[in-house]
């Protein structure tokens, strides 16, 4: 989607803007902190401008090759954002340690609040622009449906900008209780933000390892997709169910069906196409749908 596109090229433009401000404060006062935060800064800018990581974003797959290509823009997003966020948290958390071992009194303090709070005002603006977006795009039918149907997406945004907003937090508390208590919380907030990219490095790994492994439905999802399979007459619940993620916004299901007996060739026709309709309409995201031929031979219900 080029709107926003555009929209996360220009927000890669404030996060450097800002990195670049954090690392000019660091290098007038001598902050570990300030150079733990222009790092996240950058690591945060890098992730926002990588494609396939937008809620939404990328165009649905209309072949095996888009389908390919997209599973494949979307691996390599995930493991380019792990490196960055764990590079920076590596950097961050030796930037804190060194400062812990040889602590310096800050020096033009002030210089640092400035910096942090005019990014804490544009990060605050973000956030609350983000939540607004998305909670009017969330009710319509045709924008963001990963994000309605798996709720990973939405949360993900959000978060983005919340865990920035907790980074300038923790600089803010170390710088100011460096100049008032012991510059040794100048180190000490360096290595909480180091481990707080860290951890965002760890969260990516997990989502990074459930799209290699096809898990991308939630169990809410496949549920719904059950009770639609047990709406129809003569369909017993799918004996086995498999997903797999193409793209961010195309998702492949297989279903393995049993019909009961007495159904002719033509009402299993009839009823598959129902239940296809009807996840299509409920998990637009859903592009591809496949049923095991097997279902499509009537016979005995399976033993429970």
């Amino acid at each position: 989607m080029a709107e926003y596109r555009t929209a996360s090229l220009a927000a890669m433009g404030i996060d450097l803007t800002i990195a670049l401000g954090k690392f000019t404060a660091a290098a007038i006062t001598g902050s570990s902190a300030m150079i733990a935060e222009g790092v996240h800064s950058i690591a945060h800018a890098g992730y926002g401008s990588l494609p396939g990581h937008e809620p939404g974003g990328g165009s649905p797959a209309r072949n095996g090759q888009q389908a390919e290509e997209g599973k494949a823009r979307n691996s390599w997003t995930s493991i380019v954002a792990v490196m960055a966020f764990t590079v920076g948290g590596a950097i961050a958390v030796y930037e804190g340690m060194r400062h812990l071992l040889r602590p310096t009194p800050p020096e033009h303090v002030g210089w640092n609040y400035a910096i942090l709070f005019g990014a804490f005002v544009i990060e605050s603006i973000s956030l609350l622009a983000k939540a607004r977006r998305l909670r009017v795009t969330g009710s319509s039918p045709d924008s963001f449906p990963p994000a309605r149907q798996r709720g990973v997406a939405k949360a993900a945004v959000v978060l983005q900008s919340a865990v920035t907003l907790l980074g300038l937090s923790i600089a803010t508390a170390g710088v100011y209780l460096a100049a008032m208590v012991n510059p040794v919380f100048d180190g000490i907030a360096a290595v909480a933000i180091g481990a707080l990219l860290i951890t965002v490095a760890g969260a990516l790994a997990r989502n990074l390892r459930r799209r290699l492994a096809g898990e991308d439905a939630t169990s809410a999802t496949l549920e719904d997709v059950r009770r639609i399979v047990r709406a129809e007459n003569g369909v017993e619940n799918p004996t086995r169910m498999l997903t797999m993620r193409f793209g961010a916004d195309t998702l492949l299901l297989a279903l393995n069906l049993r019909f009961e007996r007495g159904l002719t060739p033509a009402e299993i026709q009839s009823c598959i196409r129902r239940i296809e309709g009807e996840i299509r309409r409920k998990h637009r995201h859903v592009k591809h749908i496949l049923i095991d031929s097997e279902a499509m031979t009537p016979g005995p219900k399976d033993e429970r």
